[in-house]
């Protein structure tokens, strides 16, 4: 491979070096790394799109190398002011940069793990300690014939250990399952989620794990069993009215936590619903695109650029079910790092205290507006007349409108962008205000410059269709290659496919909070319905009594189920405590939702005391059919 050349865009380069596997930077997908070279013609002092990056010597501090920077920045304002006024440099660490979009969601569903996790140990606690109560005989037989207390407790923590151990297999089994449908569903920029592996050391660690909390869970039930009163527990009507309180505490405790997980879960779906219904201001629907990037060393004029693109356009706009196309330097949507950002001036209008005079700037072509489904408010569009040829334009947006001109009507004004302050150019018309970045921000002003008066290498092409987008992208592909056989076109994609991949990121954090509030609330019913059923099984005789004095059907279920639904209540109360102190931890994750939300926690709170309800009427409906003859015969 060293020594080989290959082309790419027309240019020849040989290979020097190849990186090891698993190699992503800055991003993945990168396979190949050219070396940058500086052009002062292309890369003008107030053009921003370029990222740095620099190792720190290992005695170097960053709060110093930040001040220094800041610094280094101040003196380059003060040399030129009409560039830099404004501008500072922010150091931010790799390992932040890679994973600080990411950390908070990774942090709140590691959480919710811990949560589910818990959840489940406070099941299984409970369980045993039902399962110990039933033992009562056998443990105090035991203790009779001469078994000491540790003795007792060794046996008990052997079972538990047991169980934890086919339950750590059983887990493992269903992580291999689990882990391959999170990275067939996970979203693409979860860093280095396909080389997650269950190798050995997640192995040791689940076992570990699973043998720690079998001596957690486990010590307390067996604590409690070894500790025997003979003379009480040798009676046959001997009962633990201390395990029933535990038992009953513990079930509060599910509840409770599972409250904090099921509000997260409600607010996390609130949150991407008001995101799905944010109006974009353009329409994506039936909307095809793609970048086509021209190789300089074959088209090096602009000239050369503009003719390509024109001809792209008129070829694709004469395919069947097209109804319109554009171009775009960049499209809506698209995250605000690598955008043009530049200073602009209105003639005749001085900035009011605290305004920016800054907006982004996107090149388009005729129609563009019309592609994209971005509404014309005022004036008009573009026209190929608007090329290098006649006298510079522009299109703004509502949001620059309403800033910079309130009132007044901005078309025919003019105003002069920084990167070439010298042209005046005339405001011939005013788009809606779109969503260019992201969904969840508002809009910033944006500036849009005719195509043919600045030609760009590098441009989105944007097709309207009149039925499915994708069935025209082996066309498209077919009308540029008869344009230039060696020309590709990349990232063909739906306008609502682009949306799609923007939300997958909150689309897959709320499903898996979903799916982990979901067990929760299944693990909090089973322990319910565990409690309530086994207090039927203690109370079998006295059940009997009451329906053999006279008691109906409805006063057993009232009494049976009302322990259960005070145990639900109790839970729901101190798992509202719970979740709006959790709850607030998660505000970056949400998008025009409080952390402490009224509704979702009022409907999530009678969720689950009607899910709890449920669980304790099943057994106390059960307890109503018991016979009376049935359960007083060993009288």
């Amino acid at each position: 491979t060293i020594g080989q050349s290959i082309s790419l865009n027309g240019n020849d380069y040989t290979v020097v070096g190849v990186m090891t596997k698993g190699f992503h930077f800055p991003s993945k997908g990168v396979e190949i790394w050219t070396p940058f070279t500086f052009d002062a013609q292309i890369y003008l002092r107030n053009t921003r799109f370029l990222s740095v990056i620099g190792r720190l010597s290992p005695d170097a501090n960053f709060a110093a190398a930040q001040s220094e920077m800041q610094s280094i920045a101040a003196r380059i304002e003060q040399e030129n002011p009409k560039s830099n006024s404004g501008y500072g440099v922010t150091l931010v660490p790799l390992h932040e940069q890679v994973t600080g979009r990411i950390r908070l969601a990774l942090l709140v569903l590691f959480g919710a793990v811990g949560l589910v996790m818990l959840i489940a140990c406070t099941n299984v606690a409970g369980l045993l300690l039902a399962r110990s109560s039933a033992r009562h005989r056998e443990m105090a037989l035991r203790s009779a014939l001469g078994a000491g207390r540790l003795r007792l407790i060794r046996q008990l923590m052997t079972e538990s250990a047991l169980l934890s151990l086919i339950g750590g297999l059983f887990g493992i089994a269903f992580a291999h399952i689990g882990l391959r449908a999170l990275v067939a569903f996970a979203p693409a920029d979860i860093p280095r989620l396909d080389e997650a592996v269950i190798d050995l050391k997640a192995l040791v660690f689940t076992l570990a794990l699973s043998a720690v909390t079998s001596l957690i869970v486990g010590l307390a039930p067996a604590m409690q069993s070894s500790r025997i009163n003979l003379s009480e527990w040798l009676r046959e009507s001997g009962a633990a009215p201390a395990r029933q309180k535990i038992r009953s505490l513990l079930v509060v405790m599910e509840i409770a936590l599972s409250m904090a997980l099921l509000a997260g879960a409600g607010l996390m779906i609130k949150s991407f619903l008001r995101l799905q219904w944010v109006d974009p201001g353009f329409n994506p629907k039936n909307v095809l695109t793609a970048q086509i990037t021209l190789p300089t060393s074959k088209y090096e004029k602009r000239a050369d650029q503009a003719a390509f693109f024109e001809q792209a356009i008129h070829r694709i706009a004469g395919l069947s079910g097209v109804e319109s196309v554009g171009l775009t330097s960049n499209l809506p949507l698209t995250p605000p790092v690598g955008l043009s950002r530049f200073g602009f001036s209105i003639e005749g209008q001085e900035l009011a205290e605290g305004q920016s005079d800054r907006a982004y700037v996107r090149w388009v072509s005729p129609n563009y507006f019309k592609a994209v489904g971005i509404p014309l408010i005022a004036g008009r569009d573009f026209t190929e007349r608007d090329n290098a040829d006649s006298a510079g334009v522009v299109i703004i947006d509502a949001a620059l409108a309403r800033r910079f001109f309130q009132n007044e009507n901005p078309v025919g004004r003019r105003l002069r962008i920084s990167y070439t302050a010298k042209v005046s150019r005339e405001i011939i018309g005013v788009v809606g205000e779109a969503r260019q970045t992201s969904l969840d921000l508002s809009a910033d002003p944006h500036i849009y410059v005719p195509f043919f008066q600045e030609r760009m290498a590098s441009m989105y092409l944007v097709a309207r269709t009149a039925s499915a987008p994708e069935s025209l992208i082996s066309a498209v592909r077919r009308e540029v290659a008869a344009i230039d056989r060696e020309q590709p076109i990349h990232q063909a994609q739906t306008m609502e496919g682009r949306i799609s991949d923007m939300t997958a990121p909150r689309r897959f954090n709320m499903l898996l909070l979903g799916v982990f509030a979901l067990t929760a609330l299944l693990l909090a019913v089973v322990g319910i319905y565990g409690v309530v059923a086994y207090s039927v099984s203690q109370r079998e005789r006295e059940i009997g009594i009451r329906s053999a004095m006279g008691a109906q059907s409805a006063d057993v279920i009232k009494l049976i189920a009302g322990r259960g639904t005070m145990l639900a209540l109790a839970g729901v109360g101190a798992g509202l405590a719970i979740s709006l102190a959790l709850t607030r931890l998660m505000a970056g994750l949400l998008y025009e939702v409080s952390p402490t939300d009224p509704v979702t926690f009022a409907i999530i709170s009678i969720i689950l005391a009607l899910a709890a309800t449920l669980a304790a009427y099943l057994p106390a409906r059960r307890a109503a059919k018991i016979d009376p003859m049935t359960a007083l015969r060993c009288e």
